[in-house]
């Protein structure tokens, strides 16, 4: 069952329930406009499942290829304390001295990301 869409710069992002668990998971559409795009987010989905295995990373739980037609549907960890965006929306501003915390998590996050050979997409608040 469908409880939110966001739309991003890579694709639709569904928050979605998982009926027989009552897991609330995020499925994330990316249109696969070729077969190269194709193979790039399937190496990039094996990766990713190998350096994800702590609680810090959101994991990828499984992957429906042209479902919809021409897309492919990452099923992901949905995160339950929210986005940064969130927050801020609620609290206004933070203090320097948090931002400073959270922007050296999200740093050595990307860098190991990178010493893994991963890229990113779209890295943002929310």
């Amino acid at each position: 069952m469908t409880l939110a869409i966001f739309k991003s710069t890579s694709g639709t992002i569904k928050k979605m329930l998982h009926g027989p668990t009552l897991r609330i998971y995020c499925v994330k559409e990316v249109p696969l406009a070729n077969r190269n795009m194709r193979e790039i987010l399937k190496e990039w989905i094996n990766r990713w499942e190998k350096l994800c295995v702590t609680e810090q990373y959101i994991r990828v739980h499984e992957t429906f290829w042209n479902s919809p037609e021409g897309c492919a549907s990452i099923v992901q960890d949905f995160a339950a304390n929210g986005s940064l965006a969130n927050l801020l929306n609620s609290i206004g501003a933070l203090p320097e001295s948090i931002l400073k915390q959270l922007a050296k998590q999200v740093l050595k996050a990307i860098d190991r990301i990178h010493a893994d050979g991963l890229t990113h997409s779209g890295i943002s608040c929310s």
